[in-house]
């Protein structure tokens, strides 16, 4: 039997031709295989949709109605495409600016590499072509989905399901301001009041009274994503 013996799955017509001028040519193809045309001729034509280890096998009768012993079998092998890509797995609300971001997905079968899609601004910096990845999500990068699929010399297998990502923006600096003791943001969510760099706990309002001389800002945090810090404010002497 002549033909080729190696191909993808569902990749189109592949011809196999035994000896001419013999007489009840029978041709059997293993089931990932179908006889499109050619059957009692010396010549089919087969398409194969099934992967994995495949034969073409025929026998025929010579001019006195002798059939061969045994027919003669061909061994194929059908490649397969990449399989289902799964669920990803990763961080699902991001700030604008974060870096180093990790998404996995498992291992998808036969997948010789993977083809991540991703939210505009963003830049795969590690593991690009694997499974496993980090991001940068840039300043400017805005909500949208992760999805992956596997590829091989076959072509690409199904995508993965949709991951979602929410991509919050890093709040503006607040503006401070002060009457005399009595200090004031312009945001009135999200405040963090500082004094001398030391984190005042539960000081989280729109106003803070300052009870010491020294230099007080603060930090807006909204949606977990957290600003520079405000402009500073000396109560009092300088601090010493």
């Amino acid at each position: 039997i002549n033909g080729q013996t190696s191909m993808c799955v569902n990749s189109g017509y592949y011809n196999y031709t035994t000896e001419t001028g013999m007489l009840n040519y029978v041709w059997i193809v293993s089931s990932g295989g179908v006889i499109n045309y050619g059957s009692g001729t010396n010549q089919i034509q087969v398409s194969w949709i099934g992967a994995g280890p495949q034969t073409v096998s025929v026998n025929y009768a010579n001019g006195g109605g002798c059939n061969a012993i045994t027919p003669t079998i061909l061994n194929v092998l059908v490649n397969p495409l990449p399989g289902q890509a799964g669920a990803i797995t990763g961080a699902s609300t991001v700030c604008a600016g974060d870096n180093d971001v990790p998404y996995f997905v498992a291992p998808i079968a036969n997948a010789i590499a993977y083809v991540w899609a991703l939210p505009p601004n963003t830049i795969i910096t590690s593991g690009a072509g694997m499974n496993s990845i980090t991001v940068n999500y840039d300043t400017n990068a805005v909500s949208g989905n992760v999805t992956i699929y596997g590829n091989n010399l076959c072509g690409n297998g199904t995508i993965s399901p949709v991951f979602p990502v929410a991509v919050n923006p890093i709040p503006l600096a607040p503006i401070i301001t002060n009457t005399g003791n009595l200090l004031s943001s312009n945001s009135p969510i999200g405040n963090q009041w500082y004094y001398e760099g030391i984190l005042l706990a539960g000081d989280t309002s729109q106003t803070y009274f300052a009870p010491y001389n020294g230099y007080y800002w603060d930090v807006l945090t909204i949606n977990g994503c957290s600003s520079d810090i405000s402009n500073h404010i000396q109560i009092g002497r300088a601090h010493v």
